[in-house]
């Protein structure tokens, strides 16, 4: 299952058009095609539509959401993969974690790893893997590796030893 936040469904398939393909996704938006990429889209579209892949749009979403998201799907469809793109703070967790926190003001990384705490417990609870990204800050492009250091919000995010930096 993929559970995207911020692209819509079409956008996202167009994209899994591209991958399974390999013909590139403006080729595929403007139905521009060389020689023969015409018949690896439409096989893709046929293989894909053969394997079991649920896409879920939540733009605004709560932790809430995305547990019952997920467990909708491992109970309905019996998922065992959930890509969740991607962490983030949104005003409805904002909102969930204030009226849990009764009022207690938190800092944005305190929020986000409260969310990435959540999703670890949820890939436990209903033994699935979970896979997420999340933002990384302006500094990316000034070190010669990648640590904790550089996630947006939250480095205590990377804290989760199930989570890794790519």
């Amino acid at each position: 299952m993929f559970i995207t936040t911020e692209l819509e469904i079409e956008e996202i398939q167009t994209m899994f058009l591209a991958f399974v393909s390999g013909v590139n996704e403006s080729k595929i938006l403007d139905a521009n095609y060389d020689d023969g990429e015409r018949e690896r889209v439409i096989k893709a579209a046929s293989l894909i539509e053969k394997f079991p892949i649920w896409i879920e749009h939540l733009s605004n979403h709560n932790i809430q959401q995305v547990e019952n998201i997920a467990t909708k799907h491992k109970l309905k469809n019996d998922v065992s993969y959930i890509f969740f793109d991607y962490v983030h703070t949104t005003l409805k967790i904002l909102e969930e974690i204030s009226k849990a926190s009764r009022g207690v003001r938190l800092r944005e990384d305190n929020v986000l790893l409260m969310f990435v705490s959540r999703l670890k417990k949820l890939a436990n609870e209903l033994g699935v893997f979970i896979f997420t990204a999340t933002q990384v800050n302006g500094n990316w492009d000034k070190v010669d590796q990648a640590t904790q250091n550089l996630l947006r919000g939250a480095k205590s995010m990377a804290d989760l030893n199930e989570f890794l930096i790519a």
